[in-house]
């Protein structure tokens, strides 16, 4: 059922052909509908579709939706850090590392890229005391580094599908009420 209402308000965004219903009540903050409704065929049979966009849902929407994307990006940037903290031993053992984080941390308003960097690190000794002459206090290794940026198409996208709801009925010749 989600399937088909989600796949019919990506049709009514594409289409974009509104009906204005406008305002049912005289009131000033009064919700401003808009309409479209299209045939479908759904399992062999003929069904007609509504997508219906209200406009007080636009604010709540947009509000929810930054709230959403403040605290995915904060979460994000706290796992950026985490992988930023790791130090590998060879830079096949981090690209292979980084292929297995992005798959988990991939989320749909942010674009995320990794590169595997070759960095100097200093060692720690064990043992108190002068270090031997020939010891290096510096060991290299590979980290990785994250870049992330918020796609605001997908954001754009995601609030206008939260602002419809969409409906379907078989008898494609009943007047559909609102």
């Amino acid at each position: 059922m989600f399937i088909v209402q989600n796949e019919m308000i990506d049709t009514a965004l594409n289409e974009n052909n509104w009906t204005d219903l406008g305002a049912f009540s005289k009131d000033d903050d009064a919700a401003v509908y808009q309409l479209q409704s299209f045939p479908r065929t759904l399992y062999e049979q003929d069904i007609q579709c509504v997508v219906v966009r209200l406009s007080l849902l636009k604010e709540q929407a947009e509000r929810r939706i930054a709230q959403d994307l403040d605290t995915t990006e904060k979460d994000l940037m706290d796992a950026v850090d985490q992988l930023g903290d790791c130090s590998f031993a060879s830079e096949e053992d981090a690209t292979e590392a980084a292929a297995e984080w992005l798959p988990d941390h991939d989320e749909h308003c942010f674009e995320i890229d990794t590169d595997v960097v070759e960095t100097d690190e200093k060692k720690s000794r064990d043992s108190p005391g002068r270090p031997p002459k020939d010891w290096e206090p510096y060991k290299t290794v590979y980290k990785i580094t994250v870049t992330v940026q918020r796609d605001e198409s997908d954001r754009d996208t995601e609030a206008a599908q939260k602002l419809l709801c969409a409906n379907h009925n078989t008898d494609t010749h009943r007047r559909v009420e609102l």
